[in-house]
């Protein structure tokens, strides 16, 4: 899905107001919030441009259908993914993966690998659950096959201090360390695909 907040630009007549973008991609509906949003008459065309990491992603192209002193919102909207913003986007995409610990683990199974779940991922970080590691925040591999690669790729990472541990099991936020120059540009690609299927409803 979308992600339910984030950073976004108002554009309109010339006014420009930074706050919160909402998207909603069954109702064709954004909607924008900030300590100040100008108010706008009813009907007319506004723009709302979300960012990441401080990059511009998707513009939302509509017309006013609310407008008060803190909200705002568009209907009849056109989106459009602005280019390159798969280098800075991340896709929740359920999918399996392999762990290859740093170091030797009495718990391993055959094969010196432990199974994961990919939740989350981007050019630049990844986020899995799996049973616990003995990883001493190391940097290790991750190996993804389908739905990104058509054959298994090796992608080194590093827990990040968000890594949370339950028990037997834990979910790790991680930063890619090491990537093949030929393996992120299919990633990004990946990413990008997705991006356009999220947003096809009401895309320009």
């Amino acid at each position: 899905m979308f992600p339910s907040k984030c950073n976004a630009i108002l554009v309109s007549a010339g006014l420009l107001e930074y706050g919160v973008a909402s998207v909603d991609t069954v109702n064709k509906t954004v909607s924008f919030s900030a300590n100040f949003v100008p108010l706008l008459k009813v009907g007319t065309g506004a723009q709302i441009i979300c960012t990441a990491s401080g990059q511009q992603t998707h513009t939302f192209s509509g017309e006013v259908y609310l407008s008060t002193k803190k909200f705002l919102r568009l209907v009849n909207v056109k989106c459009r993914l602005l280019q390159a913003a798969e280098n800075v986007l991340s896709i929740e995409s359920v999918f399996s993966g392999q762990i290859t610990p740093p170091r030797k683990n009495k718990r391993l199974p055959s094969g010196g690998r432990f199974p994961c779940t990919v939740s989350r991922i981007s050019a630049n970080r990844l986020s899995f659950q799996s049973p616990q590691l003995e990883i001493d925040w190391t940097p290790f591999s991750v190996i993804l096959h389908e739905p990104i690669f058509k054959k298994p790729v090796k992608i080194k990472v590093k827990a990040g201090k968000n890594s949370l541990v339950f028990g037997k099991s834990a979910k790790y936020e991680c930063i890619i360390t090491e990537i093949a120059p030929e393996t992120l540009e299919t990633l990004k690609s990946f990413i990008r695909a997705e991006s356009l299927e999220i947003i096809k409803n009401f895309i320009i």
